[in-house]
């Protein structure tokens, strides 16, 4: 039999043999196989809808959180849809009154995104009900904030864009509206932020360190939330916990660090901050910023950074600090205490670092040392640096004994790492009383005033002169008189409330500065009416052209008759010049003048500057601003306050742009014909150089000016220290001029507070007189009849004497008739008067000796309040809560039409 017969045989059998299996060959599946089934099915049908999901088309601009407020803390990354909720839902915080650095990430999908991205601030809360954009105080203007924003879609990492905002002080929050504008056309808009406010007295205090975590402590001391009632108002700071990274959450521009009191950096890399940001660091030291340092790590990772010319030791050897050692530390206690008192404990002995402290002029450094152990060497170590403070210590200040269960610590962060006043603690008095609160705490010279403990003075030392001078807490604002003048706009409403106060270091149009600018500029602005010798000059030259010359040219032709044709156009084109020489001589197209308020500080060449630019135009004209500084702030200026509601009564404002990049740009500022309009703006310069107290000693002294300014009517003002009680001792001295690069000496001599301001009007006096700068600058700082009783008090308040500290040493002059360079304006002013009041703080009183409080109060259990969406202790993966980077946490922004 062949082999085909055979295969043939074989496929015959299975035909009738396997149908005779029967209905077994049919079973149905188990339950177990059923499930299994569906199991896989299910799977493989999510898994096709997470294909499809990531074949459709992204967003063309993806933004990666929220809007932040610069700086703003690092948290973890979120376990659950629970903890992702609540962070988004976490409020943010903000000064009113104050310019904030806000910051985004955000990233281009499908196509490059070329255009620019817009934030305006809006009514919100009890005013949400009013439409439209928020308008500045006392001004028909509203702005907003423009940044060039360019993404390319091949950078799959995030872009941080980062903007200066002002806050305003209008109710309890503010609502950020902001979008992406494409330049071809098509916008994406974001939902918008709501801020809410910081009472006047709460500053921020940043923690930058690779364990932030540690530091949640800090939140929980009375130094930080005194137990006065409701927790929120009465914290005196909103500790900020931050790991630095490449992408540091700090600002970038020095006048957006105005509601930070203190930084305490702890084994942190300088290099993950930008050069901006260290910039705006170092500006912030010298205006009164605190530093602190934990120990021996941080010394060597500024070895050769830009804090290194400012730290106020080097680092030594490694050394042990035991408890024997430490006895200094323990008995650091509150008055009025038992020596049991909770002593610090040492289960072993803490790693430590030698403090070399460097030799100085006439000693050996021994005013840095705030702490020795018992073998004298040095604890804690600090060095004033301009206004502010750089601290450090030989040990880690994250040690959790010292941290998390010493029950002094607070009293030892008030006194010696603050640097506060001593407190009192007392049970609360009857009118302020609260039931859920034992004890009130209160600083020891403010006991008997309850309204002094929220006092701003006493939470942070930043101060700018062009803000802070004259400074009286609780003080409202005095509504001036009406202005006979046309300056402002509306008529007052008293059922808008007053707004909110915006602390120290605050934007402000109602200071003692403004008022005085407001005045002088009152004066002097507009149009100069030009002398006879003008007049004469311009009707000799036309008659002299008209008669002789015109009879003489065409006799000499001999068409003597041709002149009285001539004569008309000679009339004419007379006519024509005047104008042009009367442009020129008074300002009739455009005037410009400005004063403006230069601060320095001690052995630094940077400079704060104010200014206050008054334009006048006889022409409808639309004027740009154009800043050097990428950090300069800029706000029209209002000449009339028109009582204190003035801010919110514009249903109709006109827009102003506000453009920052490498430059500030503010375009289209209005100004109508036969009108004056003001800016206020302020920026930081590079001077060139220092004014610098070259000799100081037996009441003479010597100044050199390193700086490019010539300085006139030059001055010093010198508080003595207090020796007992009794009226503040002053020393006063007149140096005359000093050109740059050149030097001066003078000698003191006593004088009384109230009468230093007449002791330099006087000597000042001749000189003032010369030039139409110095004019300007004699009404605004040494009086004008005309407006001294407006203006007398306030300029009293500006350069009152008893602003300065004990040991404090300041100069007072006057740049007359030359601009104050980092500023352009278009189109050009055909005349210009300038006048600068150059304050520089030669030499500032060193900090209190640390003092302990008073008495400890009830409590003084170490209760930590830890919040779950920091770092644990053991150290999990944190992230920058504006660049979640899975698909999970994002934030989309609508595409177009939605």
């Amino acid at each position: 039999m062949g082999a085909g017969q055979f295969l043939t045989g074989l496929l015959l059998c299975a035909v009738f043999v396997l149908p005779m299996s029967g209905c077994s060959g049919c079973r149905s599946e188990t339950p177990q196989e059923r499930a299994a089934r569906k199991a896989a099915e299910k799977k493989k049908l999510a898994e096709k809808k997470r294909q499809e999901a990531r074949k459709k088309k992204k967003p063309d601009v993806q933004e990666f959180g929220q809007l932040a407020v610069l700086p703003h803390a690092t948290y973890r990354r979120p376990r659950n849809k629970d903890e992702i909720k609540e962070l988004r839902e976490r409020p943010i915080y903000a000064k009113p009154g104050h310019w904030v650095g806000v910051s985004h990430f955000v990233r281009a999908n499908n196509v490059d995104f070329q255009g620019n991205m817009t934030w305006e601030p809006r009514f919100s809360g009890e005013y949400s009900a009013r439409r439209g954009p928020l308008p500045f105080e006392h001004t028909p203007y509203s702005m907003t904030a423009s940044r060039r924003v360019n993404l390319s879609k091949e950078q799959r990492s995030e872009k941080r864009i980062e903007m200066s905002l002002f806050m305003p002080r209008m109710g309890t929050t503010t609502r950020i509206n902001y979008r992406y504008n494409r330049a071809g056309g098509g916008s994406y808009a974001m939902a918008s932020r709501l801020i809410r406010h910081m009472p006047a007295h709460q500053y921020v205090f940043v923690v930058l360190s690779d364990q932030p975590s540690m530091y949640q402590s800090l939140r929980s001391e009375r130094s930080i939330w005194p137990r006065n009632g409701d927790r929120n108002d009465d914290a005196h700071y909103r500790v900020v916990l931050i790991k630095p990274d490449r992408r540091t959450s700090l600002p970038s521009h020095s006048l957006t660090w105005t509601s930070i009191a203190y930084l305490l950096w702890d084994n942190v890399d300088p290099d993950f901050l930008t050069s901006e940001q260290q910039q705006a660091m170092i500006d912030w030291l010298h205006w009164g910023g605190q530093l602190l340092m934990s120990g021996p790590d941080s010394l060597d990772q500024l070895r050769g950074s830009f804090l290194e010319p400012y730290l106020p030791a080097k680092r030594g050897k490694t050394i042990e600090l035991a408890a024997g050692d430490m006895a200094a530390l323990n008995e650091i206690r509150p008055k009025n205490t038992l020596p049991t008192f909770a002593p610090l404990d040492f289960a072993q002995p803490w790693s430590g670092v030698e403090l070399i402290v460097p030799e100085e002029e006439g000693g050996v450094g021994a005013d840095r040392v705030v702490l020795r152990d018992r073998r004298e060497r040095p604890l804690i170590v600090e060095r004033g640096v301009g206004r502010g403070r750089v601290l450090i210590t030989a040990f880690r200040l994250r040690q959790r004994a010292l941290l998390w269960r010493w029950s002094g610590f607070d009293n030892f962060l008030n006194a010696y790492l603050l640097r506060r006043p001593p407190r009192v603690f007392t049970p609360p008095r009857a009118e302020f009383a609260d039931p859920n609160v034992e004890e009130t705490d209160w600083v020891v010279a403010s006991k008997n005033d309850p309204s002094k403990r929220r006092d701003p003075r006493l939470v942070t030392r930043y101060r700018l002169f062009s803000r802070d001078a004259g400074y009286q807490y609780g003080l409202p604002h005095a509504p001036e008189p009406d202005s006979p003048m046309p300056w402002g706009f509306g008529s007052p409403e008293p059922d808008w409330e007053e707004p909110v106060e915006r602390g120290i270091g605050g934007w402000s149009d109602e200071n003692a500065a403004a008022h005085t600018a407001r005045e002088a500029i009152r004066l002097a602005a507009g149009i100069e009416i030009p002398d006879a010798s003008f007049v004469v000059l311009v009707l000799v030259g036309y008659l002299a052209i008209l008669v002789p010359a015109n009879w003489a040219v065409f006799y000499a032709i001999g068409r003597v008759e041709w002149a009285w044709i001539a004569a008309p156009l000679i009339a004419i084109g007379g006519a024509l010049l005047v104008i042009r020489f009367a442009q020129l001589d008074i300002g009739f197209v455009r005037s410009r003048t400005e004063l403006a308020i230069v601060e320095l500080q001690q052995d630094y060449p940077r400079a704060h500057v104010t200014r206050y630019t008054a334009l006048y135009t006889s022409l409808s004209t639309s004027y740009d601003f154009e800043f050097d500084d990428s950090g300069a702030l800029v706000q029209p200026f209002p000449m009339s306050l028109m009582g204190s509601n003035q801010a919110y009564r514009h249903d109709d404002v006109e827009r102003l742009r506000y453009q920052a990049a490498e430059k500030v740009r503010l375009d289209g500022f209005q100004v109508i014909s036969n009108s004056t309009g003001v800016m206020h703006s302020e920026q930081m310069i590079d001077c060139g150089g220092v004014i610098a107290l070259t000799h100081d000693a037996g009441g003479s002294i010597e100044v050199t000016n390193r700086t490019s300014f010539p300085l006139t009517t030059v001055a010093l003002l010198r508080r003595a220290r207090d020796v007992g009680v009794g009226r503040p001792r002053f020393r006063f001295a007149w140096l005359g001029d000093i050109d740059a690069g050149a030097s001066a000496d003078g000698t003191f001599r006593t004088v009384q507070a109230e009468d230093w301001m007449r002791a330099w009007s006087g000597a000042a006096g001749p000189q003032i007189a010369d030039g139409s700068g110095r004019e300007v600058a004699g009404q605004w700082l040494f009086g004008d009849p005309r407006s001294e009783l407006v203006a007398g008090p306030w300029r009293e308040r500006l350069l009152r004497a008893e602003d300065l500290e004990p040991g404090d040493t300041r100069l007072f002059a006057v740049v007359a008739d030359r601009e104050i360079p980092g500023l352009s304006i278009y189109p050009v002013s055909k005349q210009s008067r300038y006048a600068a009041l150059v304050v520089a703080n030669l030499k500032m009183a060193p900090p209190p000796v640390p003092e302990s409080d008073k008495n400890a109060p009830k409590d003084s259990a170490r209760n930590v309040d830890r919040d779950p969406l920091y770092n644990d202790e053991e150290g999990e993966q944190e992230f920058d809560g504006d660049a979640l980077e899975t698909g999970e946490f994002e934030e989309r922004i609508l595409g177009p039409g939605q």
